[in-house]
């Protein structure tokens, strides 16, 4: 058994099929019994590089049936660069710290419009060959059901007789 992630189009458009087709696949994989085929987390990719990222996650919270949503600011040091040539730019604005300003504008612009619902990671350098993304597998680990984290690594170990009957027993 491995991990199975699906990529979806995105919602970018916010038509009302491209928000159902998201919805209705959220609403049943949330509810599957089998854990090969449940949703265990929502990874909400939201790209830095753009003059204006997509921040609406209220249709995908409404019908996540306890499925823990993550907000992943993905090219976060594009963000960073921007906010700097932005002050460079405005003169008034010379002596601010940009990063000072760049912590302020993302908590009040993008973690203000996230509203408290989901965990968020920041996600910088992902172009270079010896970066990692550990902050994002353990906010995973973290928002993730203890009894599904449990049942995932019984799964990987269905060879161990010994520690799935452990495991029943103590249920």
């Amino acid at each position: 058994m491995g991990y199975v992630f699906h990529d979806s189009r995105g919602f970018e458009c916010g038509t009302t099929s491209e928000l159902q087709i998201i919805q209705d696949f959220v609403r049943d994989r949330s509810q599957r019994k089998r854990l090969q085929q449940r949703l265990h987390a929502i990874w909400y990719c939201i790209p830095m590089d753009d003059q204006r990222p997509s921040l609406d996650i209220a249709p995908l919270d409404s019908h996540a049936h306890q499925v823990p949503i993550i907000a992943v600011f993905t090219k976060f040091e594009a963000f960073r660069h921007n906010i700097q040539l932005d002050l460079k730019d405005d003169h008034q604005r010379q002596q601010v710290n940009p990063q000072d300003e760049c912590e302020r504008i993302f908590e009040s612009e993008y973690l203000g419009r996230l509203g408290k619902g989901p965990k968020f990671v920041r996600l910088e350098g992902m172009d270079k060959l010896d970066t990692r993304c550990d902050d994002l597998i353990k906010t995973t680990l973290e928002v993730l059901d203890p009894a599904t984290v449990a049942l995932m690594l019984l799964a990987v170990q269905v060879q161990n007789l010994e520690l799935n009957v452990l495991y029943v027993v103590r249920r």
